[in-house]
């Protein structure tokens, strides 16, 4: 089977939509398809791409223009100009590649192939249709009518959004993860380490300070390492926070560092922890419970990624530094409590491989024949 995969921008800008492209990818290409990624414009090669999304196999990448540097930000492909590119030199493409599938990464528009299958994956709609005009949300209800012979959401949530918004139905298939790249180690090869990954704002790196201040007077093993590139703000807000010298001795800024590296820190971890104000379907909470490390999040994390008191905690408000602490502290001091979670942290990634999903989009197209 031929299947191509599109991205509205660059697939140079690694993030989510990304990560999930070349993740199943992979895996269709591991089960012996035929695979390709449209998108608005690249410069990455397939080198690049193993390093970075640090997967085995790489997909044909094909362009519809030739990359810009003013391409990767703010990013391209959604302005009228850049949709008819699409839909003149997009629809163009498809027509010739002649794939069975197309699974859209950021709906466009096409003409369509006839004999081509076309899926439609909302990754994040919410909070995003609520700022959209009635004008706005009539054209892309439009799109979501002519384009997609199926929708997916990747949440349950998202699913909620579509309907209320667009009056669209769909299917909830979550992202997925090659889970034979995580490493786990038992408890007994692990540090004391509080792990948060990503330091822009939506991250909410104050809560996480404020959670490791108040624990790490009383346990002097604990640490945290924040992994994102962190600039001067980062750390006023950390020396504004941490005050006594030897927990600020504790804490590591590691930087921007490569999928390997953070692969490692994954394993070594005791708790990942994300007090999110919003999150779509974080990767970082699939790739810890992968490595079979619990997870302490906000409700932003939605439920198809971490299942409450099963593979983690989720708190609901990501200000509540008071039941961050407890729930972080439970898993710290409760071995049995962390080995209980971390089993079950990995059973749950194991259903949400890249196998396993590329699975169940041909079962969508196997249930229309």
């Amino acid at each position: 089977m031929k299947v191509m995969f599109t991205h509205r921008s660059t697939v140079d800008r690694i993030g989510g939509f990304v990560t999930f492209i070349f993740e199943l990818a992979d895996a269709f290409i591991r089960m012996s398809h035929e695979v390709s990624v449209l998108t608005f414009s690249s410069s990455i090669n397939p080198e690049s791409v193993r390093r970075i999304c640090h997967v085995e196999n790489v997909p044909r990448i094909i362009s519809l223009k030739r990359f810009e540097q003013s391409d990767y930000w703010p990013p391209r492909g959604s302005s009228l100009k850049d949709l008819s590119i699409w839909l003149a030199r997009g629809s163009k493409i498809i027509i010739k590649e002649n794939p069975d599938l197309v699974i859209i990464n950021g709906i466009v528009p096409l003409i369509k192939n006839p004999r081509t299958k076309y899926i439609v994956v909302a990754h994040q709609v919410c909070p995003h249709l609520t700022d959209l005009s009635l004008i706005s949300l009539m054209g892309l209800r439009i799109l979501y009518d002519t384009i997609p012979d199926f929708v997916v959401a990747i949440t349950n949530r998202e699913k909620r959004c579509l309907i209320e918004y667009l009056g669209i139905k769909s299917i909830v298939i979550p992202i997925c993860i090659n889970t034979r790249k995580y490493k786990i180690s038992r408890l007994e090869k692990r540090e004391k380490i509080i792990l948060h990954v990503g330091v822009f704002g939506p991250k909410n790196l104050e809560t996480t300070l404020k959670v490791f201040t108040s624990i790490c007077s009383k346990d002097r093993s604990v640490k945290l390492y924040i992994v994102g590139g962190y600039d001067d703000d980062h750390m006023r807000l950390f020396r504004n926070i941490v005050k006594d010298d030897d927990c600020k001795n504790r804490v590591t800024f590691t930087g921007r560092i490569s999928k390997e590296r953070l692969l490692e820190l994954y394993s070594k971890s005791r708790i990942l922890i994300a007090p999110s104000f919003y999150e779509g379907f974080p990767y970082v909470s699939l790739e810890a419970q992968a490595s079979g490390t619990p997870v302490v999040v906000s409700n932003a994390i939605p439920p198809e990624a971490v299942v409450d008191g099963v593979t983690g905690f989720r708190i609901p408000d990501p200000k509540d530094v008071y039941s961050f602490r407890e729930k972080v502290l439970a898993l710290l001091e409760d071995d049995e409590l962390w080995r209980r979670m971390s089993k079950n942290a990995r059973e749950h990634a194991e259903k949400l491989d890249c196998i396993v999903i590329a699975k169940r989009y041909l079962d969508i197209l196997k249930e229309q024949i």
